[in-house]
Order: structure tokens, then C-alpha cells, then sequence
């Protein structure tokens, strides 16, 4: 799931989008919105502590990096990290390309 408005800061276009993408054990639509959205929902925790453990089973660990890009801003740095490493050490992520990703989300630190 790539929602363009989200990574150009149209926060307003982009949970219109994720309000139309129903949701589901892999694209997570309502936690993703709830991280995005400002007041967050009262059940927002619930959502992306069910989303995180959903994404932690895939045996492809490429939606663990997607996850861990697009949920830094909600979870912090600690939860993109441990997602990130789970991500490289399964290979699929080079961590050249993890770095070009966090500088267009405006990750400051991943460590």
C-alpha cells in the first residue's frame, strides 16, 4: 500500500485515502490513519499494537520495513529500529536503501 499523500506531508489527502482501503491483517488502514491522525482515535494504541504483531508473523519481512517507515511517526524510533533490523537481517532490505527511505519521511535517527 502506497499512500503518496502521506509521504508529501498532505496529511488531510492521505487519511481520506486510508479511509477508503479497507482494512485487513496486512494493510492496517485504520491503525495507519489512527498514527496520522491528530486527535487520535481512543483506540488508537490498540490498533497499532495489533498492527505491529501482524506485521511481525509475515514470513516476508518486506512489509516489516514498509511498516517501520511509515509507523515512525506514531511509534518512534525504537519501533522503526526493531522492525528495520528484522527487515536486514532477513536480507531483503539493504540498509543504503532503508537510509534513502528514512531521509523522505524525515526520519532523524534510526538507532
Amino acid at each position: 500500500m502506497e499512500v503518496h499523500a502521506l509521504r508529501e506531508g498532505k496529511m488531510q489527502e492521505a487519511l481520506g485515502q486510508l479511509h477508503r482501503i479497507p482494512d485487513s491483517a496486512f494493510f492496517h488502514s485504520r491503525a495507519l490513519a489512527a498514527c496520522y491522525s491528530s486527535p487520535r482515535p481512543s483506540d488508537a494504541e490498540q490498533l497499532l499494537d495489533q498492527a505491529e504483531k501482524d506485521v511481525l508473523v509475515f514470513h516476508d519481512p518486506e512489509p516489516r520495513y514498509s511498516f517501520a517507515v511509515h509507523y515512525n511517526a506514531c511509534r518512534g524510533n525504537a519501533f522503526t529500529a526493531r522492525l528495520a533490523k528484522s527487515a536486514i537481517r532477513k536480507r531483503i532490505l539493504r540498509v543504503r536503501e532503508f537510509a534513502v527511505r528514512c531521509v523522505a519521511y524525515r526520519i532523524s535517527e534510526v538507532a
